[in-house]
């Protein structure tokens, strides 16, 4: 039988900067760290491709979530916890700031390859305009 050979997914790679985002999907998971959390996909608005950013939920180790709901304008009650569910997200436009950083990945042949990948490292609430 003949071999297919599938290269990994090529990701899109977003120019570095602020980008404006809009939430179209979020998954609650178990991350293999055993922390529990989200898989929040953003499309940016000027490129229409979509991105996958991963968020831990386990108290004290939510910041990045909370930096996103604040950013999304989620509920909170009278004590400021977020008292949010994917309606009061799903839709909502904010803004990114995409870095890249290093993604070192070896093929089947054993040869290392050294791409770049986007990374979301912040958000803030889109400006009232």
């Amino acid at each position: 039988f003949p071999v297919t050979i599938i290269a990994p997914t090529k990701k899109h790679l977003f120019s570095v900067g602020w980008h404006t985002w809009e939430v179209s999907k979020i998954q609650e998971t178990t991350f293999k760290s055993g922390n529990r959390g989200f898989i929040v996909e953003l499309v940016d608005d000027a490129e229409l491709k979509a991105i996958d950013v991963y968020m831990v939920s386990t108290e004290g180790k939510a910041w990045f979530l909370q930096q996103f709901l604040t950013a999304a304008n989620a509920p909170q009650d009278k004590d400021g916890i977020f008292d949010w569910s994917e309606k009061d997200v799903i839709g909502k436009k904010i803004l990114g700031y995409i870095e890249h950083e290093d993604n070192p990945w070896i093929d089947r042949q054993g040869v290392e390859h050294k791409d770049k990948q986007s990374k979301l490292i912040e958000f803030k609430a889109l400006p009232n305009l």
